[in-house]
């Protein structure tokens, strides 16, 4: 009887005081970071670097107003980039419940949620993880929807049971083109890279990529609290090439003695 009810109040919200609405947006983000890492090095540690940016864009894409509440160990999403003032309002702690504790955690928090706030008519889960496939039958019968964002492309399971997908590709888009962009053009990341080159030369004229790369992620999350990775390095270096002559082989940045010492 009391779900009825319910499911009846949400419906006239829904459809007389949509203003009123309130989105539930859960956050697996361990599991989150861990397929963007997959699809990109770096992308799940540039995501928690800029959450503040992922917060805004899923305010775009809900109706009425949205709680975001990230699932996880605190102190596991801080050394994967999320900082101490979305760590102490947005996280909702994970207690050691084992491998699916943040899926356990998750679930139940979303239901007792439901018992208190009727005005919740939607459901964001962002994760990639099929143990969430069984939750959106259970919403329909609260008279709720539920939205899917997915890190993957191929989460088909989840994909099929959720009513609606939102695509997180224009996002990665745009946060990818924010900092590589900022960097290309930037002459003073350029003076930087160029001394990590002439620091870390081998004598087969090569420099490992990942080694200047994480001289430079420690660089400028200490001086502009941002994110540097092999993602918009590599990009960077191609810019120099353009007239220094250097080239990119797999993961070494490769060049002859006399162009290294054109960099100069």
């Amino acid at each position: 009887m009391i779900k009825r009810i319910t499911s009846l109040i949400r419906q006239i919200i829904k459809q007389w005081f949509p203003q009123l609405q309130l989105t539930l947006v859960l956050d697996d983000r361990e599991n989150l970071v861990k397929h963007l890492n997959t699809n990109q090095s770096g992308l799940g540690y540039l995501l928690n670097r800029r959450n503040d940016l992922f917060n805004s864009w899923i305010k775009e894409q809900v109706t009425g107003q949205h709680e975001h509440i990230i699932f996880g160990d605190k102190q596991v999403l801080s050394k994967l980039g999320l900082d101490n003032i979305h760590l102490e309002a947005q996280v909702h702690t994970v207690g050691k419940l084992g491998k699916n504790g943040a899926d356990l955690e998750l679930v139940s928090f979303l239901f007792d949620e439901l018992l208190f706030k009727v005005r919740i008519t939607n459901v964001v889960i962002i994760s990639a993880d099929s143990d969430f496939s069984i939750v959106p039958q259970r919403l329909r019968t609260h008279g709720i929807t539920s939205q899917l964002i997915s890190p993957t492309a191929n989460a088909k399971t989840l994909k099929e049971v959720f009513c609606s997908e939102i695509s997180i590709e224009p996002f990665i888009q745009n946060l990818n083109s924010l900092y590589t962009d900022k960097f290309i053009f930037d002459e003073h990341t350029k003076a930087i890279l160029k001394f990590s080159i002439f620091q870390y030369v081998n004598k087969d004229k090569k420099v490992n990529l990942a080694t200047v790369g994480a001289i430079l992620i420690k660089y400028f999350d200490i001086k502009s609290k941002g994110y540097f990775g092999l993602g918009a390095l590599k990009p960077l270096l191609l810019v120099l090439a353009e007239d220094k002559g250097i080239a990119i082989e797999g993961d070494y940045l490769v060049f002859t003695q006399d162009k290294l010492l054109r960099l100069a």
